[in-house]
Parts: C-alpha cells; sequence; structure tokens
C-alpha cells in the first residue's frame, strides 16, 4: 500500500516522511491557503516536500479553461519529475486530464463523487482517480458503496488508473479500504498517527526496554 499525507504543514511533512512509510504528499488550494501558501509559493511546498523524501507530489490546477489549466500543469511540472497534476473531475478537468496524459504528465482526478466518474477518468487515461468519502456521505450518497463500485470497475478494467481514497477520518475505515484492495490512500496527520498508536505493543516495548536495561 501506497500511503500519502494530506498537508502542506512543512513541520508535519518533515516528521512524517522522516518514518519513511509515507511516498508523498497531496494538496489543494484550500490545504496550501492553511499552511500560509498558495500557487504562487508552489515551488516552496515542492521544495520542502522533495527534501523530507516524497517521492509523489500532487499540486492542483485551477482556472477557466482547458488550454490555461493546461499551462499551469505544465509550470507545476518544470519544478520536477515528482510532481503529479491533480484536475477537478469536471468536463474540462476530464479534457485537461486527457491532453496532459498525451504528453506523458502523471495526472490525479479529484473531487469524485460518482462511480460513473471513474469511466472518464479511465478514458483521460488517467493515473489516480480521488473520491472523497465524507464528502459523498455529505451529498446524501453512500460513500462506501461509491467507493467499492469504483474498485471494482477499475479492477474489472484491468487499467492503469489507481483509485486513491482521501476524505476518511479513522483507521477502522481504512482497514476497511485495504480489504476492498484499495493500495492508494492520502490521510491527515492526526490520523497518519493514529497508525503507530496501539496500547499494548507501547506497553510492550516498554517492558522490552526495561530488560535489556536491567
Amino acid at each position: 500500500m501506497k500511503i500519502y499525507l494530506d498537508t502542506a504543514d512543512v513541520a508535519q511533512i518533515e516528521r512524517l516522511l522522516a518514518t519513511n512509510l509515507f511516498s508523498g504528499v497531496t494538496s489543494n488550494p484550500a490545504i496550501l491557503k492553511s499552511a500560509g501558501l498558495g500557487p504562487s509559493t508552489a515551488q516552496k511546498f515542492y521544495a520542502c516536500a522533495v527534501a523530507a523524501g516524497a517521492k509523489e507530489i500532487f499540486l492542483q490546477t485551477f482556472g477557466q479553461s482547458a488550454d490555461e489549466q493546461v499551462q499551469q500543469a505544465l509550470r507545476y511540472r518544470t519544478l520536477g519529475p515528482e510532481v503529479v497534476i491533480k484536475v477537478v473531475s469536471t468536463r474540462v478537468g476530464a479534457t485537461v486530464c486527457a491532453k496532459l496524459e498525451q504528453q506523458g504528465v502523471p495526472t490525479l482526478l479529484t473531487a469524485v463523487h460518482d462511480a460513473k466518474q471513474v469511466i472518464t477518468a479511465m478514458a483521460a487515461g488517467a493515473t489516480y482517480v480521488t473520491p472523497y468519502l465524507s464528502e459523498m456521505y455529505r451529498a446524501g450518497r453512500d460513500g462506501w458503496e461509491q467507493v467499492v463500485t469504483m474498485q471494482r470497475i477499475l479492477r474489472a478494467s484491468e487499467t492503469k488508473t489507481r483509485l486513491l481514497l482521501a476524505g476518511f477520518h479513522d483507521v477502522a475505515t481504512l482497514i476497511k479500504v485495504a480489504e476492498e484492495g484499495v493500495r492508494f490512500v492520502t490521510m491527515t496527520p492526526d490520523i497518519a498517527d493514529a497508525l503507530f498508536a496501539q496500547e499494548q505493543t507501547e506497553a510492550m516495548e516498554s517492558y522490552f526496554g526495561r530488560v535489556s536495561a536491567e
């Protein structure tokens, strides 16, 4: 499984990527803004993530037209090969994704709320497609059923497009999606920390430490 951090907080990125367990960082304009960053400071975010060991860094395009978004995406890609371009899964976004795929640019179609959007993601050649579990529930959909259906479609199609889940809020959900074969997830630092928390294991570690010191 590949796990990503959904944050632009420099301290959290450095702390958690130091474990060598996280493959990279995902972001969107809201996440960058909350960290005091923005499109004009994307280079700063990229440099921080690369220095911390990120193998993939997700940056989101925006703009009124497909051409405008493609040009911004290509500017982001000049930062380095680790950059993956996030595009909102609209008609324009899917077009942007297809144009970038033709140029060999890795892409992620984001803000996916319906299993049918996986079809356009595959047609566009997206590297990843990202459903937001909590947002689907908020919209009145059965988010879990949508995610399971998306994964079944991708598996049956033998496509290169992979589901990268976002928007879940507990480790129990992570375990459920792993059982369904989802191999790419992005999570907030608090959920990442919860992965390491296990009372009995920590007690054993403490015990072994005392024994070895005697």
